[in-house]
């Protein structure tokens, strides 16, 4: 279990897996998946349209997705999942 840990994952796809939580998760450019595991919770995904289309898996109702300014977006709710589109057609990030 990690705690008051910052992951920058840089340009690229990556897979990031953790445990734990009050952690700072920035995926960077690229599609990237997040894998919160085993009850985390607290968690800050830090987003900016750059970044690629990314989802997060284990996102909690205590996580928090902070969103660089200035971006207009859609929120939608489907299956269990919840998808943040930013206007005009940009990357999206799923949370599920």
């Amino acid at each position: 279990q990690m705690s008051n840990v910052s992951i920058d994952a840089g340009a690229g796809d990556d897979v990031i897996a953790f445990y734990g939580e009050n952690n700072s998760i920035i995926g960077g450019a690229g599609d990237d998946t997040i894998n919160e595991t085993g009850g985390s919770s607290n968690n800050h995904y830090l987003y900016n349209t750059a970044f690629g289309n990314d989802s997060i898996k284990g996102f909690t109702s205590t996580d928090k997705i902070h969103i660089a300014t200035g971006y207009d977006a859609e929120l939608s709710n489907e299956n269990k999942t919840v998808t943040v589109a930013f206007l005009p057609p940009r990357p999206r990030l799923s949370m599920f």
